[in-house]
Formats: C-alpha cells, sequence, structure tokens
C-alpha cells in the first residue's frame, strides 16, 4: 500500500495569510483606540486579551506592525507602542 504525501490545499494557505492580516489589523486598531481614550498605548496582555489572543502571538504582531513601519516600540519599555502616521 502506497501512503499518501498531505498537501495542503492553496485556499487553506489563503485564508491562513488573510486571518493573519485582519488579526493584524484589529490589533492596530485596537491600539489606536485604546491610546485615543487613554492616552497612553496598551500592555500586551491587555492587547491579548482584547483580541483573544495569546502574549506571545500579541508579540509576533507587534514585531510585523513594526516591520511595515506602521508602529514604534522601545525595547525593555512597558507601554511604549507608538503609532506611526502616514502622509497620504
Amino acid at each position: 500500500m502506497r501512503k499518501r504525501k498531505a498537501r495542503v490545499s492553496t485556499g487553506a494557505i489563503g485564508k491562513q495569510k488573510q486571518t493573519q492580516e485582519t488579526l493584524t489589523n484589529s490589533v492596530l486598531q485596537f491600539i489606536e483606540a485604546y491610546i485615543d481614550e487613554h492616552h497612553f498605548s496598551p500592555s500586551v496582555r491587555e492587547i491579548g486579551e482584547n483580541c483573544l489572543i495569546g502574549r506571545t502571538t500579541v508579540t509576533r504582531y507587534l514585531d510585523r506592525l513594526e516591520a511595515q513601519g506602521r508602529i514604534r516600540r522601545e525595547l525593555g519599555i512597558a507601554r511604549s507602542i507608538t503609532l506611526v502616521k502616514r502622509h497620504h
């Protein structure tokens, strides 16, 4: 009997990418709303609780947003997220 190779459908990869982009945008929108309301950035825990993801995952999305140039953070400083304003 031959073993079948597992295949990942391209649809699943597309949905995963869409979910990542959606969650990235959700994290950013929460940060924007939080800063508007409180005048300082949320903690990693607060982002995770709002977006229903763990702290490690929050960090991964913050890394992604920083790499995209949408936020800035200071290493080792709590609540140091700042929004990068885009000029259109």
